[in-house]
C-alpha cells in the first residue's frame, strides 16, 4: 500500500536526450583562410639575352612555385627560338636532369661565349632619344658586366665611366662628366643630370626673355 502511494507521488522522469557532439567555437573566433600559392609566369628564354640573367630569374621563379621536383619540364617549355633548338639537338640521354640542361645552355648561350658580341654593342653604345642618363647609365653598366666579366669592381667601375662618357651625345654633359672627376658611375650620371637640368634651365629662361624682348622689337620698328 505504501509503495502504491510513492508510487502516485514520485514526479514522472524526463525522457533522455541523446548527446551529439558539436564543434565549440569561441565568440570572437574568424576562420583562418590561408592564402592560394603563389604563381608567377617564367619569362621565356630565345638565346638572345644573357643567360645568368635567365637563370637567375628562373630560378626565383621555381622557388615561388614550388616547382622542384619538375625544374627540367618547365625550363625546357619555356626555351624558344635558337635556345629551343640547341636544347633539341643535344645527343640523345646527354640532358637528364635540370643541372645537366642548365650546363649545356651556359656553354652555348654564357657570357663568356658571348663576349665579343657585348664588347661590340659596348663600342657603339649611344644615347637614344628619350633615353634618360639613369637608364643609359644601367645600360652600359649591363654591358660592361657581360661584357668583361672576369674584371674586378674598381676595374668595372672605371669602364662603366668611361663608357657612360663616351655614349652621352651631348658635349657639354660630356664635359660635365669629365670634370666631375666621378669615382662611381653614380655620381657620373648625377654630374652628367645637373649640366642637363641646368640647361634646360638656361633654355627655358632664354624663351621667356626672349618672349619679353619681340614686343619692344616690334615697337622700334614700327
Amino acid at each position: 500500500m505504501q509503495e502504491q502511494e510513492d508510487a502516485l507521488h514520485t514526479p514522472p522522469q524526463e525522457p533522455e536526450v541523446p548527446q551529439v557532439d558539436t564543434p565549440q567555437f569561441e565568440i570572437n573566433e574568424v576562420p583562418v583562410v590561408r592564402p592560394a600559392p603563389m604563381r608567377v609566369k617564367a619569362r621565356q628564354f630565345n638565346g638572345d639575352t644573357s643567360w645568368q640573367e635567365y637563370h637567375s630569374h628562373f630560378e626565383r621563379v621555381c622557388n615561388l612555385n614550388g616547382w622542384h621536383q619538375h625544374r627540367l619540364d618547365y625550363l625546357w617549355v619555356n626555351l624558344t627560338s635558337t635556345a629551343l633548338a640547341y636544347a633539341e639537338s643535344l645527343p640523345y640521354g646527354t640532358v637528364r636532369t635540370y643541372e645537366q640542361l642548365c650546363d649545356a645552355l651556359e656553354q652555348r648561350f654564357g657570357d663568356s661565349q658571348r663576349a665579343e658580341v657585348y664588347k661590340s654593342e659596348l663600342r657603339s653604345r649611344q644615347r637614344k632619344e628619350g633615353e634618360s642618363l639613369p637608364a643609359l647609365g644601367q645600360a652600359v653598366r649591363q654591358l660592361v658586366t657581360h661584357a668583361y666579366p672576369g674584371i674586378g669592381p674598381r676595374g668595372s667601375e672605371e669602364l662603366c665611366i668611361e663608357k657612360f662618357r663616351e655614349a652621352i651625345t651631348d658635349s657639354e654633359q660630356r664635359m660635365a662628366v669629365h670634370r666631375s672627376h666621378a669615382h662611381t658611375l653614380e655620381e657620373a650620371i648625377k654630374a652628367a643630370m645637373d649640366m642637363e637640368s641646368w640647361q634646360i634651365s638656361e633654355r627655358r629662361n632664354n624663351h621667356i626673355a626672349y618672349g619679353l624682348q619681340a614686343p619692344k622689337l616690334r615697337l622700334l620698328e614700327s
